[in-house]
């Protein structure tokens, strides 16, 4: 009878103990990512903060590259919610898209939930300015699309 009492001690405190170490310790493959990180990570990217994105994805062991599609930003201000880099097209954060890329690696190919890539949120982004006449910021992300072409001809021609 110890044998099976041991096992399910062990067994009650590896489910006790798991989500302790999502929420406070990071994210390991495969598990969720906490809402407190996700807040953080979402609040940066609005605010335009990249080295405090940087510092809490190393902090909690985030790896945006695999996590990426595992953060979601909540509806707020006309946003309807998404992920980061939807947050940060919503927004205009040129400077996060910019580190998404360059310093975090993100495949400017990555599928969001919806199936749209990030070039395809960038040609929405410039219908959509043109079409209301905001010229300058259709030029920002039609200056955008050619340095995520450029982007992506370099890191898949590696």
């Amino acid at each position: 009878m110890k044998p099976i009492i041991l096992i399910a001690l062990c067994v009650s405190l590896s489910l006790t103990v798991t989500p302790l170490i999502a929420s406070e310790r990071g994210v390991a493959k495969g598990m969720l990512i906490h809402l407190d990180i996700q807040k953080d990570l979402c609040a940066a990217t609005i605010g335009n903060n990249s080295s405090y994105v940087i510092s809490k994805v190393i902090k909690n062991s985030v790896i945006l590259k695999r996590d990426f599609n595992r953060i979601h930003c909540k509806k707020h201000d006309g946003f309807n919610g998404g992920n980061l880099y939807q947050t940060a097209f919503h927004y205009d954060r040129f400077n996060m898209i910019s580190s998404f890329l360059y310093e975090h690696k993100l495949d400017i190919n990555l599928l969001d939930n919806n199936g749209d890539t990030l070039l395809d949120w960038v040609d929405k982004k410039i219908a959509t300015y043109t079409r209301d006449g905001d010229d300058d910021i259709a030029e920002d992300y039609k200056e955008l699309r050619l340095r995520l072409l450029d982007f992506g001809s370099k890191n898949t021609a590696r």
